[in-house]
C-alpha cells in the first residue's frame, strides 16, 4: 500500500500545468493532444479556484436588454436589472463568472413588492403616527374655533360693508324736494278770456311764485326739468299746467332753498256752462258782477325728472293762507 508520500498530489489535479508532450512520452497524434489542451483551456477559464493559472478573455462583452424573458415579473419587479449578460457565443465568454450570473438572475427573479409594501408601510407609519383621542378632540375643537373665527370676521366684515354701502346711500340718494307756493298768482301777457257765452272757456297766462326746499339732500340735486299743474281741489280736475323758468338744467344747492318762477297756462273748456270747475273759476276769477269774488280751493303738483332716477317724483303744495287768489276778477 503506497503511502501519502508515495501519492504525486500535484499529478492529479486537473487544473496543473502539463507538460510538453515530448518531454513526457506521450505517443498520441500532435492534433488530438492540441484537442485536449484546448478543452483543459476552457476548463480553467470558467475555474472559480484561486490557483487558477488561466488569465481571463478581456475582450469587452456587449450588454443588451432582453425584451423576451421574464415580459411580465422581470420587468415589472427589477426593471434595472434586465440585463442579460451572455454574449452569443455563450457563457464562457462572459466577463463576469459564473456565481454572479447566477446571483444578478436571482435578484432579477426575486418577489421585491413585500419588501416595497413594508418600507412603505414604515415609512407611513414613522411620518404619520396615531393620534390619541386627547389629541383628536383637540384637534376639532381647534377646527371649530377657526371655524367660528371665520363666521365671525365674515359677519363683521358683512355688517361693515352693509353700514358703508348704508352712509353712502343715505348721503347720496337723492331726495324729493318740498314744494311751497305763494297764495296769489299774477297774470301776464294779454288778460284773460272768457269765450262766448253760449260756448264759455277759460284762457290765460299765469306767473306763479314757488320755493323748492332742498335742505333734506346733503349733495346737489340735479334737476331736468319741473312739470306743474294746478288742480282744483273740489273736482280735481287740472285746469292750468306750466314748466320751470328757466328751462333746462336746473341744479338745486343741497341744505337749502331754491326760489323759483313758474309760468302757468290756463285752458279750460267745460262741456256745458253749468261745470262746477268752470263755476268755481269764474265765481273766483270772472268779471265782477255783484258782491266779492270768492277764494279758489287749488293745490300744486310738481313732478321732478331728477338725474339718477328712472321714475318721476312728485311732490303737492298748499298755498301758503290755505286760499288762492286769481291775479284778475
Amino acid at each position: 500500500m503506497a503511502s501519502k508520500n508515495d501519492i504525486d498530489f500535484p499529478s492529479k489535479d486537473p487544473y496543473r500545468m502539463r507538460p510538453a508532450a515530448a518531454a513526457i512520452g506521450d505517443r498520441r497524434e500532435p492534433s488530438s493532444i492540441y484537442t485536449d489542451h484546448q478543452e483543459d483551456m476552457e476548463k480553467r477559464a470558467n475555474s472559480y479556484l484561486p490557483y487558477s493559472n488561466h488569465a481571463p478573455e478581456l475582450r469587452p462583452v456587449e450588454l443588451y436588454i432582453d425584451e423576451s424573458e421574464h415580459p411580465t415579473t422581470t420587468a415589472t419587479q427589477h426593471p434595472h436589472v434586465r440585463l442579460d449578460l451572455y454574449n452569443a457565443e455563450g457563457a464562457s465568454k462572459s466577463m463576469l463568472s459564473a456565481p454572479a450570473l447566477s446571483l444578478i438572475k436571482a435578484l432579477a427573479t426575486h418577489p421585491t413588492h413585500q419588501h416595497h409594501d413594508n418600507t412603505t408601510t414604515t415609512k407611513s407609519a414613522l411620518g404619520n403616527p396615531p393620534l390619541s383621542s386627547i389629541e383628536l378632540v383637540q384637534r376639532r375643537r381647534q377646527k371649530r374655533q377657526r371655524c367660528t373665527r371665520r363666521m365671525y370676521i365674515l359677519c363683521w366684515i358683512t355688517a361693515l360693508v352693509l353700514a358703508a354701502v348704508g352712509i353712502i346711500i343715505f348721503f347720496c340718494w337723492p331726495r324729493t324736494p318740498g314744494v311751497a307756493m305763494a297764495d296769489k298768482a299774477q297774470s301776464i301777457y294779454l288778460p284773460a278770456d272768457w269765450g262766448p257765452d253760449h260756448q264759455p272757456s277759460l284762457r290765460a297766462t299765469w306767473q306763479l311764485n314757488v320755493t323748492l326746499d332742498n335742505t333734506q339732500n346733503w349733495i346737489p340735486t340735479r334737476v331736468h326739468g319741473i312739470d306743474f299743474t294746478l288742480v282744483d281741489d273740489a273736482t280735481g280736475v287740472t285746469f292750468a299746467t306750466g314748466r320751470q323758468e328757466p328751462a333746462g338744467l336746473i341744479i338745486l344747492p343741497p341744505r337749502a332753498m331754491h326760489p323759483l318762477r313758474v309760468v302757468l297756462h290756463v285752458s279750460y273748456e267745460p262741456p256745458s256752462i253749468n261745470d262746477t270747475t268752470f263755476q268755481d273759476l269764474y265765481n273766483a276769477c270772472g268779471p265782477k258782477k255783484m258782491g266779492a269774488a270768492s277764494d279758489l280751493d287749488v293745490h300744486l303738483q310738481a313732478s321732478f325728472h331728477i338725474w339718477g332716477l328712472a321714475w318721476k317724483p312728485t311732490a303737492v303744495a298748499q298755498p301758503e293762507s290755505d286760499t288762492f287768489a286769481c291775479p284778475t276778477n
